[in-house]
């Protein structure tokens, strides 16, 4: 890991169809204005003390939706990919997780307390239109169109 570049993880959480999708939203508390109401991967910065990168999605669940962690627990979190995301001045790199899950279980998942923005249950089609922090939503569309039951 580069000591200069930031480095991120998110975590995709959807059904085992992958046709609905939980994801963050920022609120009105998000410190950059112009992305407060966009879609997000649940996830965050990889700080120097997380021993993993996989350590770092599970410790920002936690801090983000602390009582889905337990629904999680049996549901392996499986890595897509890194990615070098640019917006506008901003660049970091952002290692992506997906947990794919039962319709259930996403459920339960969705009801769950959220601490940093709020959760959203959307379908797959909803999620394609969706405004994206840090213009993000590339990922998202490369998961989707590699994804052999798009």
């Amino acid at each position: 890991m580069d000591n200069n570049i930031h480095e991120g993880v998110g975590l995709l959480i959807t059904d085992t169809e992958k046709s609905e999708f939980f994801v963050q939203i920022k609120d009105n508390t998000y410190p950059v204005e112009k992305w407060r109401g966009a879609c997000s991967f649940w996830g965050g910065a990889i700080e120097k003390e997380d021993p993993s990168v996989l350590f770092a999605v599970n410790r920002e669940l936690m801090e983000e939706i602390p009582d889905a962690v337990a629904v999680l627990e049996n549901n392996e979190k499986i890595k897509i990919d890194r990615f070098w995301v640019v917006s506008g001045e901003i660049s970091f790199w952002l290692t992506l997780f997906v947990v794919e899950v039962s319709p259930l279980k996403l459920k339960q998942i969705a009801d769950c307390e959220v601490l940093e923005g709020y959760g959203k249950l959307v379908s797959r089609n909803e999620l394609r239109n969706m405004k994206w922090i840090w213009n993000m939503d590339f990922i998202f569309h490369s998961y989707i169109n590699s994804d052999k039951n798009s």
